[in-house]
């Protein structure tokens, strides 16, 4: 199986908007790091991610130590955080 690369995407594009669109749990996962690093978790995840960018960059909802995951799901995108050892166990 070939390793995604997710792409890095501008701190500009992670708006309100955006954040209020959808969750983690559209996708049907919990907040929890067993449900997102499960495999069923990492297949969802990385079939509806689209790119992601350092949570202490955003402008909107800044997190340290966190990663902002942007998602394309039922037309809509949307975003939300993942822990750094969520997101490297994810997409490494």
């Amino acid at each position: 199986m070939e390793e995604m690369k997710l792409k890095k995407l501008d701190a500009s594009l992670f708006t309100w908007s955006n954040w209020k669109a959808g969750s983690i749990h559209d996708l049907g996962l919990q907040c929890r790091y067993f449900s997102i690093t499960s495999l069923r978790g990492k297949e969802i995840l990385k079939k509806y991610a689209i790119g992601f960018c350092k949570g202490e960059n955003l402008l909107c909802r800044p997190k340290k130590n966190e990663i902002a995951l942007m998602c394309f799901f039922e037309k809509e995108h949307f975003w939300f955080h993942l822990r750094k050892k969520e997101f490297t166990e994810v997409f490494r």
